[in-house]
């Protein structure tokens, strides 16, 4: 056997396990606690007015810049939290449609874990755009 054939052979069996695993992988469905959150946005904007009287500031701008501030600094979570949502509320004939290992959602979490937000985002981008579409295959971070 060539170098090739042997390439040829591990990407059928990889082709092969990936197929398994996107067809009967159990599906995560992560519980969101809704009140935490809500609780979390609703304090963050009333440290953002209360500072804004504070300071004797424009109302609007103040809270405009804070919500800025508070989003950029928040933006790995708020992506965390949007995967979760997905996660939990997409059906089953969407989840299924990757044909990667592990799956795009999985990956997305695992990327926002081991990366800084701007590799991440645009990890998640190509694997979503380019590397999900065509045979299965696997895709590790």
């Amino acid at each position: 056997m060539t170098k090739n054939d042997n390439n040829h052979i591990y990407n059928e069996v990889g082709s092969c396990e990936a197929e398994l695993y996107a067809k009967n992988h159990p599906l995560v469905r992560p519980k969101i606690n809704w009140l935490l959150i809500g609780i979390y946005v609703f304090s963050l904007e009333t440290i953002i007015i209360c500072l804004s009287f504070l300071l004797y500031t424009n109302l609007v701008v103040t809270v405009f810049l804070g919500n800025m501030i508070a989003f950029f600094l928040h933006v790995k979570y708020i992506a965390k939290l949007v995967v979760k949502i997905h996660q939990r509320y997409a059906p089953t004939h969407v989840r299924r449609r990757c044909k990667c290992k592990p799956s795009c959602s999985e990956y997305a979490l695992l990327v926002l874990k081991k990366y800084n937000v701007l590799s991440a985002l645009v990890k998640i981008n190509r694997r979503v755009r380019f590397t999900c579409r065509g045979d299965f295959k696997i895709d590790t971070p």
